[in-house]
């Protein structure tokens, strides 16, 4: 894991890697890197945790099809498997501010051209600050989150 963060800091420092301009899945890499960083090793800042399962509606039409009547059906709900999202689900087990690499995904979420790298960076800005564990630091990390965002 430490070649990869010497390699990505060799790339951004000489400017091969051009964060203004990252594509999606390069964000993806970074993301990837990032969760691995904060969640593996003796003291892991992070805790990787499953999606919650989402609940699908299927509804089943009424009325007239070629002369017969095909009632009134009853919306049923199902378990669905846990939608594959962009945006890991982890436990931040730390102040967010304390997180290795935090400020290359501050960086990215400010700086990129392409507005989805944007969204995504700014989406797991957001998570990592909703989803701490000591929830009596929450107001204070968002106060300093909603902070640093006007900045």
């Amino acid at each position: 894991m430490v070649e990869t963060g010497v390699f990505l800091s060799e790339l951004i420092a000489d400017k091969t890697l051009d964060l203004e301009r990252l594509p999606l899945v390069g964000f993806q890499f970074i993301q990837d890197y990032f969760i691995s960083l904060n969640a593996d090793g003796e003291n892991p800042k992070l805790k990787k945790i499953p999606p919650p399962l989402k609940k699908a509606k299927v509804q089943q039409n009424q009325g007239w099809n070629n002369n017969f009547y095909f009632g009134n059906q009853k919306q049923e709900e199902k378990e669905d498997k846990p939608k594959e999202e962009f945006t890991p689900h982890v436990l931040v087990q730390c102040e967010p501010h304390t997180l290795d690499q935090i400020e290359l995904i501050w960086t990215i979420a400010l700086t990129s051209l392409d507005s989805d790298v944007t969204e995504k960076a700014s989406n797991l800005l957001v998570m990592l600050m909703i989803n701490v564990e000591d929830l009596k630091q929450s107001a204070q990390i968002m106060k300093n989150f909603i902070d640093r965002c006007l900045s």
